[in-house]
């Protein structure tokens, strides 16, 4: 495998399994594990920034989910501008918003335990265990529509109580942990505060903009900080890895939209059951 092939292969990794319901990060310490990904990336890293490489992953994806959302977020930002223009703060816009903050407050709690999350990103054990957990989360989640046949799914997040959402905004960070989907656990949240299995995927992905955005900003900031941040920049690795990760990410976004209205989860949830299992079996 060559490096451009493995660049491929890295971008389609982060596009799936950052917006299925999989776990990106549980996937990369899982690969960081493996003996020819260390091969590649150590061949990546003696001509470019890896950690580059990471935030130009991590802005294909990105793009993705705003170009898949852009609708939805044009309104919000009208709506928003509308209210201010008219002094408006019990408008749509501005309790459209307001929600939304309150999800993203847990997310701000994230540096104060980031050692302890990086232990769990070195530690198969604790991998294997999230796994197993993110996939039990989702099979869950395939009966949670049935438990509410009885009552009329919310179709808008709007009609999510503030505790509502901060619920699902702590789901959210519990994602942070390697093996915990964010994009499973913050659905899951969305159907037991009464969403539909549409509605909480658009939620779920439109919290999940500033998170990535954080995200980019952090890795660029420690690219600074890193001895390999005065490397050169290879602008076709960076095109390749950027198209790789946006266009898998699109298409992943299309196929969980689809899979979001069948509230059909429950196949990833195996998936992850059966991938902590493994790892269980082969490097415990």
């Amino acid at each position: 495998m060559n490096t451009i092939i493995f660049i491929i292969f890295l971008g389609f990794i982060q596009g799936v399994t950052e917006f299925l319901p999989i776990s990106s990060s549980g996937h990369l310490a899982l690969m960081e594990n493996l003996p020819f990904f260390h091969q590649y990336s150590a061949e990546i890293s003696r001509e470019f920034s890896f950690t580059a490489f990471n935030v130009i992953l991590h802005l294909g994806t990105l793009s993705a989910v705003i170009i898949f959302w852009k609708k939805d977020l044009l309104e919000i930002l009208f709506q928003i501008l509308e209210d201010l223009k008219k002094g408006n703060f019990n408008g749509k816009g501005i309790k459209k918003i307001l929600i939304i903050s309150i999800s993203l407050i847990p997310v701000l709690l994230i540096p104060f335990i980031k050692e302890h999350i990086e232990y769990t990103i070195h530690s198969l054990k604790w991998v294997a265990g999230f796994f197993i957990l993110n996939g039990t989360l989702l099979i869950v989640s395939h009966q949670l529509p049935k438990a509410y046949r009885k009552k009329e799914a919310k179709t808008h997040f709007l009609e999510l109580s503030n505790k509502s959402a901060l619920m699902i905004g702590i789901f959210q960070a519990i994602a942070v942990l390697p093996g915990i989907s964010r994009s499973g656990s913050t659905i899951t949240a969305g159907l037991i505060s009464g969403l539909n299995g549409k509605e909480s995927v658009r939620y779920s992905f439109i919290i999940s903009i500033p998170v990535l955005l954080a995200a980019a900003i952090f890795e660029s900031m420690e690219i600074g900080r890193s001895e390999t941040g005065n490397q050169p920049f290879h602008w076709d690795w960076l095109l390749v890895g950027f198209l790789s990760s946006f266009t898998s990410g699109y298409l992943s976004l299309k196929a969980l939209v689809w899979i979001g209205k069948k509230t059909m989860f429950y196949p990833f949830g195996v998936y992850t059951i059966l991938l902590g299992c493994l790892i269980i079996f082969f490097f415990l």
